[in-house]
């Protein structure tokens, strides 16, 4: 008769610590079986087996096999027996199985088998029949065999090393170029710009191609950088941003939107890197009454187009 161990799991985190069959070394007389808690699939320790201890937990178990110790473990799930000691899975039309062991000499080996997927039939398990317990008796003398070499897998364990390359964590140090903020500067930046009359909307010419290039170099202020020497509304939005932008003048404000003399100063202190005289402040040339009168006119002619619509 088969003895059976059933693992019931619960919600309490007690019962999540691996839980151990055997606890000390042990010959196996009966057929043993295990049950996973995570899916309640079903394992076979085969009678004849020898080992010193089993441990179950989640999804996988645990076997440690002394020297010359010996363990067969079967399934009628057919699943492959995954385990770190790379012992081959035997799959048979009705069972799947494996044979682990401990050579002669060296020290004790834990073999975890982490069961996944269903393994497919190999020819050789196929020409033998179906006979499980016959298979798993002539895989014994084969098996122990080739266990001598899953002894040095257990080497792998020094590739813990390569946690050494942590150590390239100094490239860090590339945040230096952090430095390159300092581009913001060029904020407003078109050396040598000076604008000797007064712009307004509908001025064309080459002096409002060189505010255009001088406001262009603040996107915030001019985004278009429409540079075509005609001073239309996007021109006259990038003039009110920047006489806003640096207290000249703001909405309401006689000038506003206009390159009188306050805002021509503003743009030669910027882009010659000298404050602007306070003296030529208060000199008016005759061209800029001309263009004052003539925003006067322009002025007046909107005040009497404004005054009609309203009639109508």
């Amino acid at each position: 008769m088969k003895r059976i161990l059933s693992i019931f799991l619960g919600v309490s985190a007690s019962l999540l610590v691996p839980l151990a069959v055997f606890a000390s070394a042990t010959n196996v007389t009966e057929d043993f079986t295990l049950i996973l808690p995570s899916d309640s699939s079903t394992y076979t320790i085969r009678a004849g087996s020898t080992l010193s201890n089993v441990d179950i937990s989640g999804s996988s178990f645990t076997l440690t096999l002394d020297p010359m110790d010996q363990t067969i473990i079967t399934t009628s799930g057919r699943q492959n027996l995954s385990n770190n000691a790379n012992i081959a899975t035997v799959c048979t039309a009705s069972q799947s199985s494996a044979v682990f062991s401990v050579a002669t000499t060296g020290s004790s080996m834990a073999i975890t088998i982490t069961p996944s997927g269903t393994c497919s039939v190999s020819t050789a398990a196929a020409n033998s029949g179906g006979g499980g317990g016959g298979g798993g008796g002539s895989s014994r003398s084969s098996a122990p065999a080739t266990p001598a070499t899953p002894a040095t897998p257990a080497t792998p364990a020094t590739p813990a090393t390569s946690t050494t390359p942590a150590v390239p964590a100094t490239p860090a140090t590339p945040a230096t170029p952090a430095t390159p903020a300092t581009p913001a500067a060029p904020a407003l930046n078109a050396p040598g710009i000076v604008i000797h009359r007064a712009l307004a909307l509908g001025s064309r010419g080459n002096e409002v191609q060189s505010l255009q290039q001088f406001l262009a170099s603040d996107k915030s202020i001019y985004p278009e950088g429409i540079m075509n020497g005609t001073f239309g509304p996007k021109t006259l939005a990038a003039v009110k941003r920047f006489q806003e932008k640096y207290k000249i003048a703001k909405k309401g404000d006689a000038g506003y939107g206009v390159l009188g003399p306050k805002t021509r100063a503003k743009i030669k202190e910027l882009s010659t890197g000298s404050a602007p005289a306070s003296t030529p402040v208060p000199t008016k040339t005759s061209s800029d009454s001309a263009s004052v009168n003539a925003l006067q006119a322009q002025l007046r002619a909107l005040q009497e187009m404004l005054k009609n619509l309203q009639k109508k």
